[in-house]
């Protein structure tokens, strides 16, 4: 067993070098080492042994027992040979060594890599120090931005997702192969334009795994026509969740159910379910007028003003009888916080508004207000005066501000498209035994099977499905559809055909939507319909955005580890997978 270091473990591996003396200094060990004795030029290739002069070359090398380690090499410099060659004079070019005018050796850039791609700058930068790597935290980001690449390899099937560079304000895009599961770019905006573009410049894509955004399956079908698209099957289950979610809002007053005294639902009382009346079914490319979506939030707002209201006259109610406010918390299944608030209040406090954010479309709601009563009617016309006012939202915002002002308007509100909304629920019991349910876990005790179900959220979907109209017919469709996207689709990388028996059953279970009756059912099922090539590889094919949102996860890790001051370009850098 050796009981010292040779040469060829002090040395980068090299054959042009040849050790002549290590020695210990204060600031670390200084290794010397002697340049080759021929030189090949630079321009012309011919090999030189004209010595001109020599000079001594300092590198920074990997540290050693954490004690820094300086490489000095005395090289030459060389006179080129040949008379037509440009290069009279030339030095010595070490490769695999040290790049050209570099202060470092190539296996030391390589440490100097792997640490900012994975700590980042001034992370980094201490744990460098710490190991006797003396390096700066931007030269640690100078070396992960220039050492990314894309990735040569061509993908065929990728996923594309939306990233907040602002949550709320500015978005970029992310797209990542699918096959290897590694990120391919990431775009600093995901309009439609720039999605365009990065399809045109990769004319090798085969799929694309997308949600429900709109903009990018405009640009797949602009730019790469032939390209087949498939939607995510979690935003399916979860848009059809959120649908759900409305229609029970409208039926809040229904959503609640009796409890027993250990806090447990009771047994429904045997009373018939309470369905929807059948309606014909709408046409599939139409959708809900702004006038009647307005309609349908502002009767979900009025019953939650109602039901807050009703609780707040009941806690004042109880508060009289000198309770104290933590039993009444507790009887009336509400959080302590928000009963000692109103214990301080008269009278039932306005809900707090956002205030509208700079440029949005709200803050130019007095200026809609003039144009509209002067005439002005048309809403694209209405956007172009905005984005010449600095406007840069969408016509949709736009829209549910002069949506309102359009009521009454007989050429507006058109008689195909009349749908009644619901008729308002009774009265919210003054039972303090009575537990109301809120919609949105309505709605999720929906998409949960009966054997993972507890038995307390059993017992509350049992009442439910008693007492709150089509309850069970909702609950039905949502089991189906998951089903239906959980069937075993044919393993990546074949060219298997489609299942008919699966494509059908899909269209069966959108039927089955058409006919309940329930307009925002219908009104999902139309939206099916204008993407239904893609819903239909949804159903068929293997590939889904949950690599994507991974990378959605770990792109917000490595921002918020950098304190949010990360560029694209940075962000680029540390998601793309190192080259080797």
């Amino acid at each position: 067993m050796p009981k010292s270091l040779s040469a060829h473990e002090l040395l980068p591996p090299s054959s042009l070098l040849t050790l002549t003396t290590v020695e210990r200094t204060d600031a670390g060990w200084m290794v010397m080492a002697q340049g080759p004795d021929h030189a090949r030029c630079p321009r012309c290739r011919q090999v030189s042994t004209a010595r001109h002069s020599r000079y001594v070359r300092t590198l920074k090398d990997l540290p050693a027992v954490g004690a820094t380690v300086s490489l000095q090499i005395r090289v030459g410099r060389w006179r080129c040979g040949t008379r037509a060659c440009a290069v009279r004079f030339f030095a010595d070019r070490l490769p695999d060594v040290a790049e050209f005018r570099g202060r470092r050796t190539c296996r030391a850039n390589v440490v100097i890599r792997l640490i900012g791609y994975a700590l980042g700058g001034r992370p980094g930068e201490r744990l460098a120090r710490r190991i006797g790597l003396s390096v700066s935290n931007d030269t640690l980001l100078r070396w992960v931005k220039r050492c990314a690449q894309p990735t040569t390899a061509e993908a065929r099937v990728i996923g594309i997702d939306e990233w907040a560079k602002r949550k709320g304000h500015t978005y970029g895009t992310i797209v990542v192969d699918l096959e290897r599961h590694t990120v391919i770019d990431v775009l600093d905006q995901h309009s439609t334009e720039v999605v365009e573009q990065w399809l045109t410049a990769h004319p090798h894509i085969e799929m694309i795994c997308r949600d429900r955004n709109g903009r990018y399956a405009k640009a797949a079908r602009t730019a790469a026509p032939a390209v087949r698209q498939t939607t995510d099957r979690f935003h399916l289950v979860q848009n059809l969740r959120e649908t759900i979610e409305r229609e029970l809002a409208l039926h809040l007053a229904y959503l609640r159910v009796r409890v027993t005294p250990d806090g447990l639902p009771a047994d429904p009382r045997p009373t018939p379910v309470l369905e929807p009346p059948v309606c014909p079914p709408v046409a599939r490319e139409r959708q809900l007028l702004p006038a009647r979506r307005l309609a349908i939030q502002t009767e979900i707002g009025r019953q939650l003003r109602e039901t807050d209201q009703h609780l707040f006259d009941t806690f004042k109610a109880l508060q009289a009888t000198g309770r104290p406010i933590a039993v009444i918390a507790q009887q009336l299944g509400c959080n302590r916080r928000r009963l000692d608030t109103w214990a301080k209040q008269t009278q039932l406090p306005a809900r707090q508004k956002k205030h509208p954010s700079p440029g949005s479309a709200e803050t130019f709601r007095e200026f809609l207000r003039q144009r509209w009563d002067a005439g002005y009617r048309n809403g694209r016309l209405l956007l172009d005066e905005l984005r010449a006012l600095g406007y840069k939202g969408t016509y949709k915002a736009v829209g549910k501000i002069v949506s309102p002002w359009r009521q009454g308007n007989v050429d507006f509100e058109r008689t195909a498209n009349d749908v009644s909304i619901p008729a308002p629920p009774p009265p919210v019991l003054t039972d303090p035994t009575q537990r109301q349910i809120s919609p949105y876990i309505a709605a999720t005790l929906l998409t949960i099977p009966r054997p993972d179900l507890t038995a307390g959220n059993a017992q509350i979907v049992d009442a439910l499905k008693v007492g709150c109209p089509g309850y069970a017919v909702m609950r039905s469709l949502m089991m189906g559809f998951r089903a239906l996207l959980k069937q075993f689709p044919p393993a990546p990388r074949t060219t298997a055909p489609q299942s008919p028996r699966t494509v059908s059953a899909l269209h069966q279970w959108m039927a089955r939507a058409r006919a309940t009756g329930i307009v925002l059912i219908q009104n999902f099922e139309s939206r099916l319909q204008g993407d239904i090539l893609a819903v239909e590889a949804a159903v068929t094919e293997p590939w889904s955005n949950g690599p994507v949102e991974g990378q959605v996860n770990r792109l917000k890790t490595i921002k918020r580890q950098m304190y949010g001051r990360a560029g694209v370009e940075l962000l680029r850098a540390r998601l793309m997978p190192l080259p080797p």
